[in-house]
């Protein structure tokens, strides 16, 4: 299947794949949210975000295609995009994911102190992250806190 070609790092069959998919049943959510998440991990960030955008026009509710497209707009560097959206999923389901990027896109903007918030957020529940994540937020909120008591 298309999800296991990108797993194994197969990403051009996955989205050969996902194509096909989606000439039979071009409504398919589940086939055009995975599409563009392996467009964007294959660095094709603008097809991804249109795809993304195309999905919150029909699905305003599902905080998981904000998130995505936050990831992605950081990914394309338009961080205040990457902010909005990630603000608005976070809005409708915080999620660790969301928390987490959210705070390095703060700190890219040189909000330090909402860095932090967001990093807090994140460790409060940090539920299905690795340890190494954990370890890494905990490593970057330390250091944003010696950079704030300056």
């Amino acid at each position: 299947s298309a999800w296991c070609l990108n797993l194994i790092g197969q990403k051009e069959d996955a989205q050969a794949y996902y194509r096909q998919a989606l000439e039979v049943e071009p409504e398919n959510k589940f086939a055009r949210t995975n599409y563009a998440l392996s467009l964007a991990i294959s660095g094709k960030i603008a097809q991804a975000i249109d795809i993304y955008n195309s999905l919150i026009r029909e699905y305003p509710d599902d905080h998981t295609i904000y998130q995505d497209l936050g990831i992605a707009y950081g990914y394309a560097g338009d961080i205040s995009r990457s902010i909005e959206n990630l603000e608005r999923a976070i809005s409708l389901h915080p999620t660790p994911i969301a928390y987490i990027n959210l705070a390095v896109a703060m700190r890219k903007v040189g909000k330090l102190e909402e860095a932090c918030r967001y990093l807090k957020l994140y460790l409060e529940n940090p539920k299905g992250e690795s340890k190494e994540s954990i370890s890494r937020a905990r490593a970057e909120l330390q250091n944003l806190e010696r950079i704030l008591k300056r």
